[in-house]
């Protein structure tokens, strides 16, 4: 339905466009005679030369509206042809396609999905947590806040990890 109210549209903007390019034409004639009728009298000295510059200036204005009009009507040619779906047929087109590669095209496809399935950055995609804050609670002035324990540490010598047989030094895990 819609299809048939476009094109419909566009046979009324043709013959619209056509209406106008006729009046413009004959707007051009009639203001080309004009001028040619106040030459021959100016030429006489029967007119002054306002009159004769007044009727140039509306051929002018008509040669401009004539061709405006000429354009109006080529745009209607061009958009009834589109909405009749042969504007490439009626400018020589024709379309074809090469031979079908299966992987070429599987490829291509994917490549394409995936440009556009991330072509905005998306907050779900995001995968590390928020950071988060402990409460701190802040000394009062003049008090010292309490100091930390001490990590503990081995001595070199001692084991770090043992074995079910033996016990493991540094000096033993550096020539290992």
């Amino acid at each position: 339905m819609e299809i048939s109210h476009e094109l419909a549209a566009a046979f009324q903007a043709l013959d619209r466009a056509w209406a106008t390019a006729q009046i413009g034409f004959n707007r051009r004639k009639a203001a080309s005679e004009s001028v040619r009728a106040y030459q021959a009298e100016y030429e006489n000295g029967r007119t002054s030369a306002d009159l004769l510059l007044r009727a140039q200036v509306s051929l002018a204005q008509a040669e401009i509206a004539y061709v405006s009009s000429l354009v109006d009507y080529n745009k209607a040619i061009a958009e009834l042809e589109y909405r009749k779906g042969t504007s490439l047929t009626h400018n020589n087109v024709h379309l074809a396609e090469g031979p079908w590669n299966d992987q070429a095209a599987y490829r291509d496809a994917l490549r394409r999905a995936e440009s556009r399935s991330h072509g905005s950055r998306s907050k779900l995609l995001h995968a590390e947590p928020e950071p988060f804050v402990e409460p701190f609670e802040q000394e009062a002035p003049g008090q010292q806040a309490p100091k930390a324990p001490a990590a503990p540490t081995a001595p070199a010598d001692e084991a770090i990890f043992e074995t079910p047989g033996e016990p493991v030094t540094d000096s033993q895990s550096a020539r290992d």
